[in-house]
């Protein structure tokens, strides 16, 4: 079974926790099955509304942008390359919602497109209703999320995924200062700013500052994308 709370990376430097009203959730994919499935177990919860879905990549972008729902949950299991045409289209029209990605091919290449794309969590299709909740709650609350299940797939090609927002240029470990490494691995491992600064016994105002050097540093769009390059460079190995 996966276990979200392993790999849970709050993003301070993404949009702020959404207000503590139900979660307007669409969700979005080519299986009928895969959509329904999501539907009940949404509804099984007070908290979370499904306001929609649809089938396909223009159906899901217009449906975004007419209902302007919280959080989508995209389904990538038939096509990616269909889904990250949708999630850039969203990221355009709709920036505040959070996009919860489903994927039956975990590989370092998704997981890197999406990290650079902004998406707030990923998860492998095979994820159970409890686990898909939690994730949505995570999201809704501002913390981006990985399931620890798929980062071993992922592993065994990261290394040799150029990552989009690398610009031409190398990465490597040795980058990174240790108390950036040391940052990087509590990052990865869920903490927030304030349980790094108590960890570490430094302010959260140097944590913060610390992690803005690891975006600078890596590339990356967000601590999802510093995390996925300090996989790919070995810093979490």
């Amino acid at each position: 079974m996966q276990n979200l709370a392993d790999m849970s990376i709050p993003d301070s430097h993404g949009p702020e926790p959404l207000s503590p009203k139900a979660l307007r959730v669409l969700v979005a994919g080519p299986m009928r099955l895969v959509r329904r499935a999501i539907q009940q177990v949404l509804a099984s919860r007070e908290d979370v509304i499904a306001i929609g879905e649809a089938t396909g990549s223009a159906q899901a972008v217009r449906k975004v942008r007419a209902l302007g729902p919280d959080v989508l949950i995209l389904d990538a299991s038939e096509s990616s390359d269909d889904a990250f045409e949708c999630l850039a289209a969203v990221r355009r029209l709709a920036p505040r919602t959070r996009v919860l990605l489903l994927t039956s091919d975990p590989t370092g290449e998704v997981l890197i497109r999406a990290a650079a794309m902004g998406v707030s969590g990923v998860l492998g299709s095979d994820v159970t209703a409890d686990e898909l909740l939690r994730a949505l709650r995570r999201v809704a609350s501002g913390q981006a999320v990985v399931s620890t299940e798929i980062i071993p797939d992922c592993l065994a090609d990261i290394g040799t995924v150029r990552r989009p927002y690398e610009a031409g240029r190398r990465w490597s470990r040795t980058v990174l200062s240790p108390q950036e490494k040391t940052i990087v691995r509590t990052m990865a491992d869920g903490s927030t700013d304030q349980q790094i600064a108590a960890s570490l016994a430094i302010s959260v105002s140097t944590v913060k500052a610390h992690v803005r050097s690891i975006l600078k540093k890596t590339g990356a769009p967000n601590r999802t994308g510093a995390v996925a390059a300090a996989f790919r460079a070995r810093v979490l190995l």
